[in-house]
Formats: C-alpha cells, structure tokens, sequence
C-alpha cells in the first residue's frame, strides 16, 4: 500500500528509512514538488533539487535486474551460508533511475535469473537486526 507518511523534515534520510524496516515496513523517499520516488534515501530530491521529501509505503513489488551469486564468504559469518545471492531489483513504486539492491531468499542460486518478479520483505538476520530482503514473488 502507498501512502503519504508524514516524517520530521530535520530528521537523517538514513534514520527514517531504518525506522521503517524496524517496524517492519519498506518505505521509500518521494518528492512533494515532482512526485519523484527514489532510492538510496537523501535530503534533496535527485531529480529537482527540492528538500520537500515525504515517505511512501511501498508494496516492493518488483523483478530482478541483475545479479551475482557468492561462492565465497567475506566472512567467517556467511561461511555457511554460501552460495547465496545478490540482487539489484527495479521495483515498480519507484519508476525508472532507482534501483533496489539486496539479498535474495527462499530462491535456489541455480533458479535465480534476469527478470524473476520479486518483492521486498523485512526479515530479521541471525543477530536479530531486521533487514530488507528480496524473494520470489507467489503471484509469478
């Protein structure tokens, strides 16, 4: 669902955007002069300038855009976990020059390809810490 969340203008991007997802919601910058939705989060509007930034709800829905699969933990961490997948996504509610990058779950690396529709969730990681997170979408 997209709707206007009103924020505190004075307030870091980065913050607003991680309150979102602690509370279990994937929210993404919109421009109030232009209507340009965007990601990463920042002050100023990329595409006119303007600091008149509120929130939107984002249903995430969205497709892979490209991807690499990990055959070699960074870290000592992820050892277990690999191979596993990163995503770039274009994700409908934010139009074009925005994309998504994350990981991606319940998906074998060898399934994963170009164009498999995904949606974001919000998933907590093995220290608890809630993180945004790609999967295939049930309706594909």
């Amino acid at each position: 669902m997209e709707t206007d969340v009103a924020t505190d203008q004075a307030k870091n991007p980065l913050d607003v955007y991680w309150d979102y997802v602690r509370s279990g919601r994937f929210a993404i910058p919109s421009c109030r002069k232009c209507q340009k939705k965007f990601l990463p989060p920042r002050r100023f509007c990329p595409a006119c300038g303007s600091e008149d930034i509120g929130w939107r709800e984002s249903q995430g829905r969205g497709s892979v855009y490209t991807y690499t699969v990990i055959h070699s933990a960074p870290n000592e961490g992820l050892k277990a976990e690999v191979p596993y997948v990163i995503a770039l996504a274009d994700i409908e509610d934010l139009g074009t020059g925005s994309r998504f990058y994350a990981r991606v779950f319940d998906v074998d690396p060898s399934d994963i390809y170009t164009g498999l529709p995904v949606k974001v969730v919000i998933r907590s990681d093995r220290n608890g810490d809630s993180l945004p997170v790609l999967v295939p979408r049930e309706d594909a």
